[in-house]
């Protein structure tokens, strides 16, 4: 992890760091024969035509040579050295005791759980010692980024591994910092692992436990291959939720909320599990106080190295330590962060993950033609309005005309549509004589926005000053239709983050309406219950695994979250319009189902259609409401003190 953090050593320390990652001392050459011989008894010749005999990379486990196959296939031939078990047995036998004696003597080695975290390396380092293990670990990746077109995972050759031996395909590596030779931006690389990492994590739950730039490259179109599988964890959902709510937090800059979470939730006494008490005053200031500073100091990008050190250091003056798993994943995102630093000192990982959140359920990832196929210029599963009998081409002009009526917005009227999807709306408010502007964080919205012809910002709104100027930052009117179900996940509902948010939102809202401005807001709603009933944690959990990403607010939290600043005019229950909505997608779907398969994967569309039937369900069971509200603001435009 150091040796990525040239932010923390000097740039020769961190260099000598990184020969530990692939350039050890590579065994003698009668040594790897030897494994061979052990590996194929039928002669390590018949299946393979030539193998250098210098390594390309070593580690501490094993090294890895190039090779070729009888067929022609070039090959990366991993090879384990003998007696390396046996070694580390041996050497974590003094570090177990070394960790007991620094527990004993010293705080900070307390407060890491650097007991629990040894016993768990060594455990994970044992696995790695039967390469047949990481050969499944390979297979287990392949199936989980199938659909992913930035990564690639080599392909296994099961008939040629053994518990000594790893046979994968041979992928031509551009290294970690060559990437002078790729063809993207290093921003976008940057991005691009970023996105990797925050999948792995509070997605799939099958995360690379060892992401140093040793263990993955870049390909020349930019995709990222990851190598050296051996070391994996796999979190469950509950361990995903935590995370992702206390890494949203911090983000966010919700220093209180987050101090609160992770002394619930991620830490224990010394010594002992994590009781989910209420923490203790003192405890919960000064975290609180490191939240909060990492957050002024870094202007909203924080640096999760620096406030690890910080946040261990508050953990162990209080008695507390973090569970080590949670430790773990820490070290891992410092490692990733410093890395992506170094690919781009200006990446900002808050507003990558504002936009990953949207992206992740909009599908804005596949490809322009599929989309178009899918959404036909429509916002991904916009709801629209069937009320008055409309046909389902009609529904979404029928939508449009409620919300601009109920906005009174007209010729010389100012308009502001946040989330403003593929731009149906905008165009709505245009053919009315209205000066309109969308805000998106999604490029995909953003780039079929400008297509049409129409002002668009690619931004999210906590960020849309930068874009708007003085003379573009009030309005008369404003509209968020279902833009809350990307303000928060289920968990972070039922937790209580997206009533920051939602808060937040309403705050900035009315902050640039003008005074008695009209805010049109549409929102899925679930029933109160079904976050807070212990006989619907079933159904609660089944819904965050299929929609990890998407959340709902309920019709109270919204009306709460914006009391402060604006009077509600009017609520509309139009549940009847989910139905109709969802049957148009799923029928467009199956419609286009064979052009579709052309264009996209066949697990992009497995997620489309799962997602449908999800919300479908939802909507058949009364579990999912529709809401279109009508709020005033309270007050005078320009009291910006949230």
């Amino acid at each position: 992890m150091l040796s990525t953090r040239t932010d923390v050593l000097p740039p020769h320390w961190a260099r000598e760091l990184a020969a530990l990652r692939d350039r050890l001392p590579a065994e003698p050459p009668g040594t790897v024969e030897a494994v061979l011989a052990r590996a194929y008894p039928g002669g390590f010749e018949a299946r393979f035509a030539e193998l250098t005999r210098r390594p390309i990379a070593a580690g501490t486990v094993a090294q890895v040579h190039r090779g070729r196959l009888a067929s022609g296939e070039e090959v990366a031939v991993k090879i384990l050295r003998p007696g390396v078990e046996r070694e580390l047995r041996a050497n974590f036998a003094v570090l177990l005791a070394a960790a007991r004696t620094a527990e004993r003597v010293s705080r900070p080695a307390r407060v890491l759980n650097l007991q629990g975290l040894v016993t768990e390396l060594r455990d994970l380092l044992l696995s790695q010692t039967d390469l047949r293990h990481e050969a499944r670990n390979y297979r287990r990746f392949a199936r989980q980024f199938a659909a992913d077109e930035t990564v690639r995972i080599p392909r296994v050759h099961s008939d040629l591994c053994t518990a000594e031996v790893l046979v994968t395909e041979f992928v031509d590596e551009i290294g970690p910092y060559d990437i002078d030779k790729v063809r993207l931006a290093p921003a976008d690389l940057a991005r691009r692992l970023d996105d990797l990492v925050d999948r792995m994590v509070f997605v799939s739950g099958l995360c690379h436990a060892d992401l140093h730039p040793g263990n993955f490259f870049w390909t020349a179109d930019g995709r990222i291959v990851l190598v050296d599988l051996g070391l994996v964890h796999q979190l469950s959902t509950e361990e995903r939720q935590h995370l992702l709510t206390f890494y949203s937090a911090v983000m966010d800059g919700f220093d209180e909320f987050a101090a609160t979470y992770v002394l619930r939730h991620l830490t224990g006494a010394t010594g002992g599990a994590g009781t989910g008490d209420d923490p203790s005053p003192a405890a919960l200031q000064d975290l609180g106080a490191v939240v909060r500073t990492h957050w002024v100091d870094s202007g909203g990008r924080p640096s999760f190295s620096r406030m690890f050190v910080d946040l261990l250091h508050v953990l162990g003056a209080h008695g507390l330590q973090l569970r080590h798993r949670y430790s773990r994943l820490f070290l891992t995102l410092a490692t990733v962060e410093g890395y992506e630093y170094s690919l781009d000192p200006g990446f900002d990982m808050l507003e990558n993950a504002r936009r990953k959140r949207v992206e992740e359920a909009e599908y804005v990832g596949i490809p322009p033609a599929a989309d178009a196929l899918v959404f036909q210029g429509f916002a991904t599963y916009s709801t629209a309005r069937f009320g008055n009998g409309a046909d389902p081409r009609q529904a979404w002009a029928e939508r449009d005309r409620l919300v601009l009526d109920a906005l009174r917005v007209g010729s010389g009227t100012t308009f502001v549509d946040v989330g403003c999807g593929r731009g149906q709306l905008l165009a709505a408010a245009q053919e009315r004589g209205a000066k309109a502007l969308g805000i998106t964080v999604s490029k995909a919205e953003h780039d079929a926005c400008v297509a049409r012809g129409l002002d668009v910002v690619l931004s999210s709104w906590e960020n849309a000053d930068r874009h708007l100027g003085q003379d573009g930052s009030v309005f008369d009117a404003m509209a968020a239709v279902e833009m809350d179900v990307h303000l928060g996940t289920l968990h972070e509902s039922r937790a209580g983050l997206l009533d920051l948010r939602l808060r937040r939102f309403f705050r900035w809202a009315a902050d640039h309406l003008r005074a008695d401005g009209r805010f049109f807001v549409q929102t899925l709603s679930v029933p109160e219950e079904l976050l807070h009933d212990p006989a619907r944690a079933g159904e609660y959990e089944r819904l965050t695994d299929a929609l990890p990403w998407i959340g709902f607010s309920t019709l109270p939290q919204m009306i709460r979250c914006s009391d402060a600043d604006f009077a509600v005019e009017q609520v509309l229950d139009h549940s009847e319009d989910l139905a109709p909505t969802y049957e148009f997608w799923r029928d467009n779907v199956n419609q286009q189902l064979p052009a579709l398969r052309k264009l996209a994967r066949d697990e992009t569309i497995v997620l489309i259609r799962r997602q449908l039937d999800t919300l479908m369900g939802m909507a058949d069971r009364g579990t999912l409401s529709l809401y279109r509200m009508v709020l005033r603001a309270r007050r005078e435009a320009g009291h910006a003190d949230a």
